[in-house]
């Protein structure tokens, strides 16, 4: 992946497809440098080099052809090879906090309920088997993709992700029981509070009858911070 986290090849076939076109030009260049049998007693400037016979051979020229056109020739294959990762874009592409946001904002109030991250979670363990099943290189012709580094980099998203996922769940839980401990604290503070005459005690009596009818809610609340 390049710095836009975009899957490219490297080298690119440009590159690929150059080299080649360079070698074949050597090739052909050293010819130039070796000169027919039977000019011994001609000057050297007179000699005639191989490189005529062999610019004009046919099937020399054929081979080179099919050379500087081998590479430029697979490029659709290669594009084909590359969609194979496309579905794993929205992953390595996105930030895992942007991510998790735009996970987490699809709830009310921006929290998720246990089975949410539950399934959450077990989509991206499935994600994180797909990936390694992914063949470790395609051979297209003369060509080797391997296959590592985007794999290497796919899972290493995913596995952030959900890290940050679990963080956010923590986080989550960690504040919805101290919003719970926090109320039942000041139900505490005014029970147990003194009580030195009937109206105190009616007070109090009255703040007992609260705790009854809040009990049932702060269960509801309760129950999935257990759970996480």
């Amino acid at each position: 992946m390049n710095e836009k986290k975009e899957l490219v090849l490297k080298p690119t076939i440009e590159s690929v497809q150059g080299a080649i076109n360079n070698a074949a030009k050597e090739v052909l260049s050293c010819s130039k440098k070796i000169f027919n049998w039977g000019q011994d007693d001609k000057k050297e400037a007179d000699k005639e080099p191989f490189y005529k016979q062999i610019a004009t051979d046919k099937e020399i020229v054929r081979v080179i052809l099919l050379l500087t056109g081998s590479v430029k020739g697979t490029e659709e294959e290669l594009n084909i090879c590359k969609r194979v990762f496309t579905e794993f874009e929205k992953y390595y592409k996105k930030e895992p906090e942007d991510y998790v946001n735009d996970f987490v904002n699809k709830f009310k109030d921006g929290k998720p309920i246990l089975s949410a991250y539950r399934a959450q979670l077990s989509s991206l363990d499935k994600l994180q088997i797909d990936i390694e099943a992914k063949p470790a290189n395609f051979s297209i012709g003369a060509i080797s993709l391997n296959n590592d580094n985007i794999k290497e980099s796919v899972n290493l998203a995913l596995m952030t992700i959900k890290k940050k996922l679990c963080q956010n769940l923590h986080d989550q839980s960690k504040s919805d029981l101290e919003n719970i401990t926090e109320k039942i604290k000041t139900m505490k503070i005014s029970i147990e509070r003194r009580h030195d005459d009937i109206e105190s005690l009616v007070g109090i009596m009255e703040e007992i009858a609260k705790v009854r009818e809040q009990e049932y809610e702060m269960r509801l609340e309760l129950a999935p911070v257990r759970e996480m």
